[in-house]
């Protein structure tokens, strides 16, 4: 990272004539916030303006050191930033290299297109349930249990499966969104903690469909649903097969909570039962439809989405942009509605694909 220097004199960077703040170079010809001679010449950016702003209130020396702070962060968060959209850029690269590939191992099936998608992971590895997770989760319970014991009824939208449920397998027939969900091994659930996302609204919604129950044995109900062992630094009832909780139990969160890449599947599959009809005009924009149209718009077939291709990286949902972490593809599959197939990281490799391209030309 190039390292800041404040000049040391006054007028020591008009040569220069570069932001003091954010070291942003001031065109000749640019509106600058400060006089043609003032040794801190700032850009048009209101962040810097105001961190120059501030030498009124200041001694000159303290706000020298003020200054150079301030620089010195601007300058670690835009390596930050530049490090940050060339990992985005690389990987993006590799998603599609790795997609290519996986194209060019299904060449046969392609129509409809596949529906490529990309998967953070969840935890691997399992470890036993300790007698101090179970403790604070029974603390949490109690608690949310205490505060749904004063409120009246769930709120209208806090159904167990809400209106939004049929969307988790948008296609009713169709197994490719626990496909999904299932390859990805929970990567939405890791913040879960010990709390399990759930809260005083999804008890009062337990609660009001067992209305036999007390707050002991709704508390019971729960513990009684802990696994032997959970998935490392996770949510308490993620195991490896799964949530241990049904449905009905689990928060409204868990419920409804779609990934980017499950909300393009289940996208992809209400638009293939039936999808508006419209004309496009040259700019992309629809054309005006007369109301008769609009109340009874045409329906037409869309090609039902049959194959995914998958590349799934290290990373939760949660933790995947932190610099600091390996990102890297650890598996690509192709999901169909009768299984997955797992394909190499070898075989998925850009020289594989482009050996297998050429081999189908």
């Amino acid at each position: 990272m190039p390292a800041y220097s404040m000049p040391l004199t006054p007028g020591a960077d008009r040569r220069a004539r570069r932001c003091v703040v954010c070291q942003q170079a001031l065109a000749g010809g640019a509106t600058l916030f400060a006089a043609a001679d003032d040794a801190y010449p700032t850009c048009h950016a209101v962040a810097c303006r105001m961190v120059v702003s501030r030498r009124a209130d200041m001694g000159e020396a303290n706000f020298r050191h003020y200054l150079q702070m301030q620089a010195r962060h601007r300058l670690q968060l835009a390596a930050a930033t530049a490090a940050s959209v060339a990992r985005e850029r690389a990987e993006a690269e590799e998603n599609a290299n790795g997609w290519a590939a996986l194209r060019a191992r299904v060449a046969g099936d392609l129509t409809p297109a596949p529906l490529e998608l990309l998967l953070p992971s969840g935890p691997q590895r399992s470890r036993p349930l300790s007698a101090t997770r179970r403790e604070r989760y029974r603390a949490h319970l109690l608690g949310i249990i205490a505060e749904a014991s004063v409120i009246d009824r769930a709120a209208p939208g806090d159904s167990a499966a809400g209106p939004d449920a049929a969307d988790v397998d948008a296609d009713a027939g169709s197994t490719l969104a626990g496909r999904l969900c299932g390859w990805c091994g929970g990567g939405c659930c890791t913040y879960g903690g010990d709390q399990a996302y759930l809260s005083a609204a999804t008890m009062r919604r337990f609660m009001d469909a067992q209305p036999q129950l007390s707050a002991a044995e709704v508390a019971a109900a729960y513990l009684d649903r802990l696994a032997g062992s959970t998935q490392a630094k996770s949510c308490i009832n993620h195991t490896a097969r799964g949530c241990s909780l049904p449905r009905e139990m689990r928060s409204t969160i868990c419920n409804r909570f779609s990934c980017v890449s499950l909300a393009r599947l289940q996208a992809a599959q209400r638009g293939a039962r039936a999808q508006p009809a419209q004309q496009m005009d040259q700019a992309g924009q629809a054309d005006q439809m007369d109301q008769v149209e609009q109340a009874h718009p045409v329906e037409q077939a869309v090609p039902m989405v049959h194959v995914i291709l998958v590349v799934r990286r290290k990373q939760d949902h949660w933790r995947r942009a932190e610099p600091d972490r390996d990102n890297a593809v650890n598996a690509y599959a192709v999901l169909r509605e009768t299984g997955v197939q797992r394909i190499s990281l070898r075989a998925a490799s850009p020289s594989a694909a482009a050996a297998a391209a050429s081999a189908t030309d």
